[in-house]
């Protein structure tokens, strides 16, 4: 004897294909590229970033961002930058769970620094979401570009140039299609 028969079980959902955009590159043209949008191929908000201050060694009253590392879930993306002198503790943030980046502030500036022309490195960031804002480094020189995500849209990652500091950075955004 059969019991009854089990209906098959419904197919599974396919995950969002997401469209990706990326701002424009904000700061200087020193280092080498970097991109972390093939690090997120679960295609992820950030969870946690982590982040290195550095001071200008040609001017100590002068800081700058010299290192940056993503994170989504447990995956831990490559460290940009962060191989130059006199850097500060690395300042780690977690993100909660539901909460939401809106807004990427980046502040740039030239650097008193012994070479000609003076070096525009990223001085500042400025992480908003919907619950707090996360500072890092100098908002106070330099023009100020933004990334602003649209309703629907996260914070994939960063894209820029980087060498023993971050020379430049822009915003990986994703939407679901």
């Amino acid at each position: 004897m059969t019991g009854p028969e089990r209906a098959p079980p419904p197919p599974p959902v396919p995950a969002p294909t997401m469209a990706i955009t990326k701002s424009g590159p904000f700061g200087g043209n020193g280092g080498a590229a970097f991109d972390d949008t093939d690090w997120n191929e679960n295609r992820v908000q950030i969870s946690a970033l982590g982040v290195i201050v550095n001071l200008n060694t040609g001017d100590t009253t002068q800081r700058i961002i010299g290192g940056l590392q993503t994170q989504w879930g447990e995956k831990i993306g490559p460290a940009h930058g962060g191989k130059g002198p006199l850097a500060q503790p690395a300042t780690v943030i977690k993100f909660d769970k539901d909460e939401r980046i809106g807004r990427v502030d980046v502040y740039s500036r030239s650097y008193h620094y012994p070479s000609d022309p003076p070096p525009l490195w990223i001085a500042g960031l400025e992480i908003w979401t919907d619950t707090r804002v996360y500072s890092f480094g100098d908002k106070t020189a330099g023009p100020t570009n933004q990334c602003v995500l649209a309703y629907g849209e996260v914070l994939l990652g960063f894209f820029g140039r980087s060498g023993s500091y971050i020379d430049q950075i822009g915003c990986i955004i994703g939407k679901a299609k």
